[in-house]
């Protein structure tokens, strides 16, 4: 539009076409960045990730007595997200009578054999003659053990080397019935 004086009132065409490009240009500027985060997601490092902790409990209880001796237990626990994959348990025995110590000696020692024929486990057991103590060490690695019956060689004795938890068991499980049994556990 003109008006009498030859001076433009309004925008050329051009003008319209670069106020337009600018509010589209704009308007990208803030519409497209959420979308590209969305489909292409940043990169986590390992930092932010979940990190999956190994976490170890120990429950041990005193001067258990029994009738042939009295035993201090422990049990190591090592777990995942309150998922069980290994465990130790430590005893030691305090014999009142030497024979039964010698004759738990022998016993162990078939032991000792039966779990060195097994996967996954280990055993010792370790007399003390001045003492008479007698301690003993067994480890489970639940990745690998499972429950078998052993026969040893040179003897017709058939042992069962059993886990007394299994893998994946509820640490927190285990940790309640301990303390009810009266282990301390931390």
């Amino acid at each position: 539009m003109k008006s009498d004086n030859n001076i433009k009132i309004g925008m050329s065409s051009l003008n319209w076409i670069l106020s337009i490009f600018g509010i589209v240009f704009f308007l990208c500027l803030i519409v497209l960045p959420p979308l590209f985060r969305n489909l292409y997601p940043k990169k986590e490092n390992l930092d932010e990730k979940k990190q999956i902790v190994t976490e170890y409990l120990t429950c041990s209880i005193n001067n258990n007595a029994t009738d042939n001796y009295v035993e201090n237990n422990t049990y190591k626990f090592t777990y995942k997200e309150d998922k069980l994959y290994e465990y130790t348990y430590v005893s030691t025995r305090t014999y009142s009578s030497i024979s039964l110590f010698d004759q738990d000696k022998l016993d162990l020692s078939k032991l000792t054999t039966a779990y060195s024929l097994s996967n996954g486990t280990t055993f010792t057991a370790s007399p003390n003659e001045t003492n008479m103590t007698i301690t003993i060490r067994s480890s489970y690695n639940l990745n690998n053990f499972k429950n078998t019956n052993v026969i040893i060689p040179g003897s017709t004795d058939k042992v069962e080397v059993k886990s007394s938890y299994n893998k994946d068991e509820k640490v927190s499980n285990i940790k309640v019935n301990l303390q009810a049994s009266g282990y301390d556990c931390k």
